[in-house]
């Protein structure tokens, strides 16, 4: 599940130590936690990256669910470098070759691995900590719900599909909004998405299962 609207997506910032929630962002979480496909036998648990409007939805989430987070330094969020905290105009202003990579890549024009952003965290130590995080899931017989920022989720969900950062491998944005959530089921050593259960746009879906 992605975080709910934080100030951050208000000033349209990205990346940083995060923000707090807005005040219709509890109305978010109570209602994608409505549409949760919650199976009263399983144990729920929480985890959440460390930043502040991740931590927040997942105590809100945490406590409709009356149940416990944790937090995952492995899931903080891609390191930005120079682009850390800036709002989209301000990163166009200071860092134009930099920022025009960025859109680039969020339009699919360019492959992930060809976003080189001065002093950001290299794609390859992302990805295997995206993978790292997984492992861990995928030993716990319960269900975990994993809030987070956009970039971790859109790289949960690539690892789960299938699709790596290589030339050709598939990874690419995937435009989760806030509150936002995919669900997916482990059968086995393979995790399928469950398009029924996921509360995703519907033609985002459609892309993600072809």
């Amino acid at each position: 599940m992605r975080h709910a609207t934080a100030q951050k997506n208000i000033e349209d910032r990205h990346g940083g130590p995060g923000t707090k929630l807005v005040h219709n962002s509890i109305e978010e979480i109570k209602n994608a936690v409505n549409k949760l496909p919650i199976i009263p036998s399983m144990t729920y648990s929480v985890v959440a990256s460390p930043v502040r409007q991740a931590i927040d939805t997942a105590n809100n989430v945490a406590t409709l669910l009356k149940t416990t987070v944790s937090i995952s330094e492995e899931l903080r969020p891609f390191g930005l470098g120079v682009l850390s905290g800036l709002s989209r105009e301000e990163a166009q202003r200071d860092f134009p070759c930099t920022a025009i990579l960025m859109g680039k890549w969020r339009r699919g024009e360019i492959e992930i691995n060809e976003l080189i952003i001065p002093h950001g965290e290299s794609i390859t130590s992302f990805y295997s900590r995206g993978s790292g995080s997984i492992n861990g899931i995928s030993c716990d017989k319960n269900a975990t719900i994993i809030v987070s920022s956009r970039s971790i989720l859109i790289l949960l969900s690539s690892i789960l599909l299938g699709r790596t950062i290589d030339p050709g491998g598939g990874y690419k944005e995937i435009p989760f909004r806030n509150a936002e959530f995919l669900v997916f089921t482990r059968f086995g050593s393979q995790w399928v998405l469950d398009s029924k259960m996921s509360f995703f746009n519907r033609n985002v879906l459609h892309t993600l299962v072809k």
